[in-house]
């Protein structure tokens, strides 16, 4: 049976930990190559405000049982993505969307979606040295991640790697080897406007 649109987005909302609605929307865009402690950090940000966590990983591993990161299994997991934002947004919450986000397109989309919401809007962009990204994936791959936590491993890195492009709007850089503390303060900064 093929679901709907609306299908899989009211599977992928009842997955998650629904914060109350705020007096005006907000979205933090995550962007970063696997490795780089985008869910880490957008963890911590659900930690330190009203935050509703959307992850492209618990939508991936939520309809893909058996993930390919195909580009058509991505414009699946994308789509159910920006649905599920979207009514969140609508409701007044704050979202963390939790994605690669690699092509400028594909964060533009996003950013639409914010402020076609009326949210106030940030980017952050993850990164860590490439060393520490090896091997952040080689321990990932000698366990079994929970559902909605990344399998993509070093051969997945290196084939995204390529297609990563420059944000071209302002966003915030967040090396996660360092103390993230002072990053996260500023995203709920920015939010709160």
């Amino acid at each position: 049976m093929t679901r709907t649109l609306q299908e899989k987005a009211a599977l992928i909302r009842a997955m998650l930990d629904l914060t109350p609605p705020a007096e005006q929307p907000a979205l933090a865009v995550m962007t970063g190559l696997p490795g780089t402690g985008k869910t880490t950090f957008a963890r911590a940000l659900a930690e330190a405000g009203p935050f509703t966590l959307v992850g492209s990983d618990l939508v991936r591993a939520a309809l893909f049982p058996s993930p390919q990161f195909a580009p058509q299994e991505n414009a699946v997991v994308y789509e159910v993505a920006d649905a599920v934002i979207w009514d969140l947004l609508r409701e007044g919450r704050w979202v963390i969307y939790d994605a690669t986000n690699l092509s400028e397109g594909r964060r533009e989309m996003v950013r639409r979606v914010g402020l076609n919401a009326a949210a106030r809007l940030v980017t952050v962009r993850t990164t860590a040295p490439v060393a520490v990204i090896k091997a952040r994936l080689a321990q990932r791959a000698a366990s079994i991640p929970p559902d909605g936590v990344s399998t993509a491993d070093w051969s997945v890195y290196e084939r995204l790697r390529v297609r990563e492009q420059p944000v071209a709007h302002s966003y915030i850089e967040v090396d996660t080897t360092q103390d993230i503390a002072v990053a996260v303060r500023e995203v709920v900064r920015r939010l709160r406007g």
